[in-house]
């Protein structure tokens, strides 16, 4: 009888963890239907040892009245509820581990480095079943030749159609953003994901060569620095500029030389001078309180002109911010640096609602009406 018992119990439990594995295998797309899969076996084999709940119930009267030769052994049919209940617990604890993913937005645009790879995933902590990565990999394009004009337009739809369907899948997850790529494209994507919040970023630290996160320490000796080079010509364009990885050079800024810069700078700068979330929106929104700043100083204001030289999270949560800002902002422009004879932005993209995505070149500067 014993042997019968215990047979009852390991057979269902095996066919349970091969099916599993199974569906893990080749249901990744479906991952809910495993924690289906056991509560469904578990129900259908309580189903089948429902009868032996009679047995039971007279084994309690039995044992009660001290009458221990009528005790029924115990059978298939309480093995199968012990197994069955078994099941549903699996099911339950599954759920609660499927729910357990990590989505991530990874650009690239100059460089395709992955997060899940055998070496990033140990140096970051997370297991491949664990992270979902989504990645927009525009390198072929931005690096083919010099017709940004058509390149562009296949670049934002690849970056549209991508972060849409990070927004839409992550929701009800933790989510984190990563990446090299063009600033003028990161901050495009993160208007299209201004309804949520990134949890982690995770950036590329270039001396050491790995990725690392940002940590949630508070930063308070690493304040932006202003300096306006006020010019009395342009009343409705201005140039907003931000420095954090590296100090741009005014003199590279001589096709802007018919209006105002505005700078925002850090003394010491550096590829990985943001090590803190706190710290990179903290930049954001001095930013934001520059615009606001330069809004109030330019009532006729037509456009801004921006230029960074920054790390990822300052580039997509500015775009966040744009969209959230979308009635109250002026037409923005976020500038590409590639030096171009003697030209160091030859183009940009605009940021904000309308015609957003719109490419904008130097040489067309001049006919803007």
């Amino acid at each position: 009888m014993i042997y019968w018992i215990v047979l009852s119990i390991v057979i269902p439990m095996l066919i349970s963890i091969i099916a599993f594995l199974l569906y893990k295998r080749f249901s990744s797309n479906n991952e809910k239907s495993i924690m289906i899969m056991f509560i469904s076996f578990g129900i259908s084999v309580i189903g089948t040892g429902a009868l032996s709940l009679t047995d039971i119930f007279l084994n309690v009267i039995y044992t009660v009245g001290e009458m221990p030769d009528k005790i029924i052994e115990p059978g298939l049919g309480t093995s199968n509820i012990i197994v069955g209940f078994i099941c549903i617990l699996l099911g339950i604890f599954s759920q609660k581990y499927l729910n357990d993913k990590y989505y991530v937005l990874n650009i690239h645009g100059e460089s395709k480095i992955r997060i899940r790879t055998q070496k990033n995933l140990k140096q970051l902590g997370l297991t491949d079943f664990k992270v979902r990565e989504k990645e927009v990999n525009f390198i072929n394009y931005f690096n083919r030749g010099k017709n940004i004009e058509i390149n562009n337009s296949a670049i934002i739809d690849d970056i549209t159609a991508q972060t849409k369907e990070f927004v839409h899948e992550c929701k009800e997850f933790k989510r984190a953003f990563a990446g090299i790529g063009p600033i003028p494209y990161t901050v495009y994507a993160g208007t299209l994901a201004s309804d949520i919040v990134i949890d982690d970023y995770i950036d590329f630290d270039k001396e050491e060569k790995k990725y690392k996160y940002l940590d949630d320490k508070v930063i308070k000796d690493k304040k932006l620095n202003f300096k306006l080079h006020a010019k009395e010509s342009k009343d409705d364009e201005v140039l907003l500029v931000l420095s954090t990885s590296a100090r741009i050079a005014i003199e590279h800024l001589c096709q802007f030389d018919d209006m105002s810069i505005y700078e925002l700078y850090l003394e010491k700068t550096g590829f990985n001078s943001i090590v803190s979330k706190h710290q990179g929106r903290d930049y954001v929104k001095n930013i934001s309180d520059k615009i606001t700043e330069i809004q109030q100083l330019n009532p006729m204001l037509r456009r801004i002109n921006l230029i960074m030289a920054t790390q990822p999270i300052v580039s997509f949560e500015l775009g966040q911010l744009f969209a959230l800002r979308a009635n109250s902002l002026p037409e923005i422009v976020s500038y590409h640096f590639k030096q171009v004879d003697d030209v160091f932005y030859p183009f940009g993209i605009i940021v904000t609602e309308h015609n957003k995505g719109k490419l904008i070149q130097y040489k067309s500067m001049l006919d803007i009406n």
